[in-house]
Order: structure tokens, then C-alpha cells, then sequence
């Protein structure tokens, strides 16, 4: 075919799509290394992200990997390929689920859900990598890792990593934090890596009022309008952070999150430790007042430390008192042999530094209903409280701690746990290090049910205050028969 041709069959292709005025137009013009597209249902994101940078496809080294979750979700983009695709002259292959473009040009579908799917897609080096509806990935190392083959030996095609999104998916947490918070929920703030200049980030958002096409289809919209409540916010309105899968879904910046202040002496003080090299360690200090209020004072972290680097980092974070009881996970006590001697655990180690161990409760389950106790802050009426667990304003508590309890998201295997994340072996990231070390910091002093008064009891009723003295005579006097039989037993012993 010739150069000509080829020009004029990918042009024919492109006149099935022509970006609506607004978003779909922004993201089909971004250049950023990676762009999120979307926050609701309608804006047109498959047909916009399947057809971006389109015209490269006359570039002989230009190779697009369009993924999704799982293989069947791949239909509806695979058949909108067929229809368009061949105009340009392209030729499919089932077998490798790719087509090949006149000028040798490669575009390839494919899924990724897990680290294991990620693999097949090594070495491949595409130009562009498109994840449509990346909301269903909960995994963000497969994104990351993706990344990391994404490259081209050509200099003038743009590599990019592009994808769509709705809220209220098991992703949501991390691309929460890795879009929306970085770039605004308005999209108004390009994110540049302080370290690499040239990782940027875009979220451009946007909802159906954006395609004129589904806009005015008064029954498209009526089926969005009569979802329930919070999925019509997610998906008509394209709002984040409603709580859909989150395992802590109170937590809440605003109720959370408090300035830092002095922790008097009287308070109780303790700290938590969750143990880790391969993936990141993670300590705290708690403070509890006299209404049984805890807060997370400081937290530290580290990543391919060894015990004693750790016990030193906790020490010039953590107060003396902080370090007298500190509850961490059994593996921080384990001993293993070496050519036949005992080796020092971790608490033997930390010992030294003046940092004691004890054994923390690591039921998981108990675990999470107790943090959940701690972080309620409305009942059921719509009556808001102040919550029993709060966390001072530290750099280290708002960029590392609050972000991983903040996307922490329910097993779908076990409703009644938080899913488990492991870290980035390499570079520490995406794990759940800091909610293990704040779970076992909780556990520590469960809290008790949050009992509301109601607004028609009133604590000086006569009746009230006759039924209390009533309760405390008979405590008292139970006390006193206690003591009584304890006497009496011990002179029958004499």
C-alpha cells in the first residue's frame, strides 16, 4: 500500500470518532505520562480511549496494548476494532489478538488483572498502554508494573499510559490517591513527580452531561437517575470517596485528621510496630485520654532496614515513654537457627535500644470491628459525634498512614476482613504495613460501643439519678459480700 493510501485509510478510520467539545477533546489532546479519563458513566470513554493517538498508527514502531480486567470485558472495544479498524487497511489476528497496520504498526488486546497476567506483557514494549476501566483493578502494582514497559526506541512517537475510570470500583482507593487528590477533583492541577520531572499525571473528569448524544436520551438518563443513592453519585455524578468497598468507610480527612498539639503527661501512652523488610516496616505512638479518645501522635517507616537500623529511626521518633510498651505483630518474637545457634528476634534486638516488645492481638476480623468502633462518628438518625480515634496533622501521618487506611478495601473473599496488600518487594510501596501497625495500636485498648443519649432523656431526670445511686448501692454492696466470702474462706484455711 502506499504512503498515500495508508494516510487516507487511517484518516477514513478517524472519521468514526471526533471528540465532543470539553473532556473528551482534553483527553484526546494530553500529553501527560499518564492521563485518567473519566468519573462517571456516558462521556464516551471506551470509544475515545480506543481511538487516542490514533493517527501514529502510520509509524512503523508504534505498538498500542489495549487492556481490561478480565478477557469477556474486552468485547465491546474488540468489536467497535472490527468495525473500524480494517478501514485503515489493518489485518486481524485472532491468535495474538492483535491487529497489524499497513505500515507494520501493531495494536494488541489484551487483560491484566493480577501480577501473574502482567508477566505476559514483558518485553513487548508498547509505545501506548490504554486500561479502560481500570476502576475493577484493585491491584495498583499492575498498573505501576505495567508502567515500567512502557517504551519505545522511536523518539518521536509519545509514550503514554492512558485509562478510564468510574468511582465505586475496588480501585478506587489507589486511584484516588494517584489522580484525583494529586490533580484536584476538577482536574485543575497537572502532577509532576519531584523526582522525575517528566512523570506527569492528568485527571481530566467527566460525566454523561458531557456526550450530547446520551445527554438527551431521556431514557439512558432516567436509568441513571433512579440508581440508588450513592451508585447515582458515582456514576451519573462521577463523585469519589463515597465508600463503595472501602474497609474503613468513615474515615474521613475532615472528622480524622486534627492539628498537632502537646500530649499531656497524664495521658496513657503506648506505641505499635509491624515488622518488615522485604516490605516496609511501620511504628506509631498513641496517646489516650480519660474519655478513652486515642490518637496517632507520630508514625516512622522503612524499607530494606535491618532491626537495629529500625530500632534507631524509632527512637529519634518516638518519646521514652512511647517505647516502654509497644505492641507488634508475632513475628517480631520469632527465633530461628543459624549453623545451629539462636539468632536474636527482633524484640531481643529492639530490647537493646531501649524499645520493648510485647504481643500484640492480631485477630484480623476483631481487629477491624474494633478500628471501625474507633472511627465512628454518625449513627444511623444522622446524629454526628466527635470520633474516638484521631490523627495528628504530622508529615509522615497524612502522606504515608492516612493514605493506605484510606484505601483499604474489604476481601471480597471475606466481607468481614480487610483485603490484604502486599508491598512492591523493590520499592516498599502499595502495601498495608501502616493499617496492620495502627489495627494492633487500637487493639491495645478496644474501645467500647458508642452509646448516644437520647435528646429525650434527661441525665437530671430524679428517676435517673434514684436508678444510678440505686445501681451503686447494689455494686457496692456486691463487692462487700465478695470481700466477705474471701475472709471467711481464708480463716477456714487457717
Amino acid at each position: 500500500m502506499s504512503l498515500a493510501a495508508l494516510f487516507a485509510g487511517t484518516k477514513s478510520a478517524m472519521a468514526a470518532y471526533t471528540p465532543f467539545a470539553g473532556p473528551q477533546a482534553a483527553f484526546d489532546h494530553a500529553t501527560e505520562y499518564e492521563v485518567l479519563y473519566g468519573g462517571a458513566k456516558g462521556p464516551g470513554k471506551t470509544h475515545a480511549l480506543l481511538f487516542k493517538g490514533f493517527s501514529e498508527l502510520t509509524n512503523p514502531n508504534a505498538h498500542f496494548l489495549f487492556l481490561r480486567v478480565d478477557y469477556p470485558s474486552l468485547a465491546e472495544a474488540m468489536d467497535r476494532a472490527q468495525e473500524h479498524f480494517p478501514r485503515s487497511g489493518a489485518v486481524w489476528n485472532e491468535q495474538k489478538k492483535r491487529w497489524t497496520f499497513p505500515s507494520g504498526a501493531l495494536y494488541e488486546f489484551g487483560y491484566a488483572e493480577t501480577m501473574k497476567d502482567v508477566r505476559r506483557y514483558q518485553g513487548r514494549e508498547p509505545s501506548r498502554i490504554k486500561y479502560d476501566e481500570i476502576g475493577q483493578l484493585a491491584n495498583e502494582r499492575v498498573w505501576t508494573t505495567l508502567l515500567a514497559e512502557l517504551r519505545s526506541t522511536d523518539p518521536t512517537l509519545i509514550r503514554q499510559a492512558e485509562a478510564s475510570a468510574n468511582p465505586g470500583g475496588p480501585g478506587e482507593p489507589w486511584l484516588m490517591q494517584r489522580f484525583v487528590k494529586k490533580c484536584g477533583e476538577d482536574g485543575s492541577r497537572i502532577y509532576v513527580d519531584p523526582q522525575e520531572p517528566t512523570m506527569t499525571r492528568r485527571f481530566i473528569p467527566a460525566t454523561v452531561q458531557d456526550n450530547p448524544i446520551y445527554a438527551n436520551d431521556a431514557q439512558y438518563m432516567a436509568t441513571l437517575n433512579t440508581l440508588p443513592l450513592r451508585q447515582r453519585q458515582q456514576l451519573r455524578d462521577g463523585k469519589w470517596g463515597l465508600g463503595a468497598g472501602r474497609a474503613l468507610d468513615e474515615l474521613n480527612e475532615r472528622m480524622h485528621i486534627v492539628p498537632v498539639f502537646n500530649v499531656p503527661n497524664h495521658w496513657k501512652v503506648w506505641g505499635a510496630y509491624d515488622w518488615g523488610f522485604g516490605h516496609p516496616f511501620s511504628f506509631g505512638w498513641f496517646a489516650k485520654d480519660e474519655d478513652g479518645n486515642v490518637t496517632l501522635v507520630d508514625s516512622c517507616s522503612g524499607h530494606h532496614m535491618l532491626p537495629w537500623e529500625q530500632a534507631q529511626r524509632i527512637q529519634a521518633k518516638a518519646p521514652e515513654r512511647a517505647r516502654l510498651v509497644v505492641v507488634a505483630g508475632h513475628d517480631a518474637f520469632a527465633k530461628r537457627q543459624a549453623m545451629g545457634v539462636d539468632t536474636p528476634s527482633i524484640a531481643d534486638t529492639f530490647r537493646e535500644f531501649s524499645i520493648f516488645l510485647t504481643h500484640a492481638s492480631i485477630d484480623r476480623i476483631q481487629g477491624l470491628n474494633n478500628f471501625r468502633e474507633y472511627l465512628k462518628w454518625q449513627g444511623p438518625d444522622g446524629k454526628t459525634w466527635t470520633p474516638r480515634f484521631r490523627i495528628m496533622d504530622t508529615p509522615h501521618n497524612r502522606d504515608v498512614v492516612f493514605p493506605v487506611l484510606e484505601s483499604m478495601m474489604t476481601d471480597p473473599d471475606n466481607p468481614e476482613d480487610a483485603l490484604k496488600r502486599d508491598a512492591d518487594s523493590d520499592t516498599g510501596a502499595g502495601g498495608d504495613d501502616p493499617y496492620d501497625m495502627v489495627r494492633y495500636g487500637l487493639a491495645f485498648q478496644p474501645a467500647k460501643p458508642h452509646v448516644p443519649i437520647p435528646d429525650h432523656v434527661n441525665p437530671h431526670d430524679p428517676d435517673i439519678l434514684k436508678h444510678m445511686q440505686n445501681q451503686t448501692l447494689a455494686q457496692a454492696k456486691a463487692a462487700q459480700k465478695k470481700r466477705q466470702q474471701r475472709l471467711l474462706r481464708m480463716a477456714g484455711g487457717l
